[in-house]
């Protein structure tokens, strides 16, 4: 019954991974410079995907059963390690279109092929077990270097890109492409049980991967494929190349600090969607020397900064006016959602608006 299962599962997959394939070739990409990366990175996606879907029909037409243990290790291996690199990469992308390059690529694809090529010849010429396990856990070694790596460089880069949200945007919670970390994380976690499986050959064990392999790439290319209606958005903090050359001059500290002043006395903060670059332009400054100032001067970034007078602004308004819907303080304060106030609140006060209130009036 499970092998069933299994089989019918398999199905569906090579279904999924060609028709995602086909997709990230076909829906279309503007020919812009700034996307080039990611160009790239779909046409290599594609191209994964239908090795995927490949190797599962493969795996389908055989029943996977009759198949040489060593040639379904070293396969998996290397597909592992492919794949570790393609995930990775492609996702770092997203959050840096810069970090891809020829010489990066290089380095990464070497290895890679180098195994590939190793793991050929040691099946080709039929080398004795002893020796085909010895190049199989040195390629295992190799993987296992490969993931501790990525997952470094990986959350170097999804830290910087946090950062750089923090000091562009005032709200916008869903920039921050949480999204990338889940997967990457996710893919790191299917990469390891693909392994394993090799070993355990239990029917349970081969359903629950192959689900979560289905449920994988299906989520993982709809948020990709969706990332291009975000991208003009993020644009400016992910592509920062020439971003001084169209602002304006430098001020000196105490005229910045007098710009600053009286715009939070004029309450700009609670424009919606206020953006450093935003800021920048009606203070005449550029971002950058801007965004230092609000660091070194007010101890916070952009994000937190306008999101802390947001709250003050509220808790005056509370004792003021204590009647006042907490729907109606969310948008007056310049919040495109309620819950993303209540967040605020929450952190700088330790409170909910509502408890705060109580306690003001009391």
């Amino acid at each position: 019954m499970l092998q069933q299962i299994y089989l019918v599962l398999t199905g569906i997959v090579v279904v999924i991974t060609f028709v995602l394939g086909i997709l990230f070739l076909a829906i279309h990409i503007p020919h812009e410079e700034v996307f080039h990366n990611y160009r790239l990175c779909r046409k290599l996606l594609a191209f994964a995907y239908f090795i995927m879907g490949g190797l599962n029909l493969v795996e389908l037409l055989m029943n996977a059963e009759a198949g040489d243990p060593f040639i379904i290790r070293y396969i998996t291996l290397i597909i592992s390690s492919f794949q570790a690199f393609l995930f990775t990469y492609a996702l770092i992308t997203l959050i840096n279109n810069k970090y891809l390059t020829t010489k990066r690529l290089f380095k990464e694809v070497v290895p890679i092929a180098i195994l590939t090529i190793f793991c050929s010849i040691a099946l080709s010429v039929h080398l004795p077990a002893p020796a085909l396990h010895i190049i199989f856990y040195l390629g295992i070694a190799y993987y296992i270097f490969q993931l501790i790596n990525y997952t470094l460089i990986f959350n170097h880069q999804y830290i910087l890109y946090q950062k750089k949200i923090n000091n562009y945007f005032s709200e916008k919670e869903t920039l921050r492409l949480r999204w990338t970390r889940f997967s990457f994380y996710t893919a790191l976690f299917i990469g390891i049980i693909a392994l394993t499986s090799v070993f355990l050959t239990s029917p349970l064990t081969a359903v629950f991967f192959i689900l979560i392999f289905a449920l994988f790439y299906l989520y993982f290319s709809i948020k990709y494929l969706n990332y291009i209606y975000v991208f003009n958005i993020i644009e400016p903090i992910i592509h920062t190349e020439s971003e001084l050359k169209s602002e304006f001059v430098r001020l000196s500290n105490d005229d910045i600090s007098n710009s600053v002043e009286q715009w939070v006395r004029n309450k700009g903060y609670i424009k919606t969607g206020i953006t450093l670059i935003e800021l920048a332009s009606q203070l005449k400054t550029n971002r950058t020397y801007l965004s230092n100032y609000i660091n070194t001067q007010k101890g916070m970034n952009f994000n937190a900064w306008i999101n802390w007078l947001r709250v003050e602004e509220a808790k005056k308004l509370m004792k003021e006016r204590p009647k006042i819907p907490i729907t109606e303080i969310s948008e007056q304060l310049g919040y495109s959602e309620q819950s993303n106030f209540g967040r605020y609140f929450l952190k700088y006060t330790g409170k909910t608006p509502g408890s705060w209130r109580k306690e003001a009036v009391k």
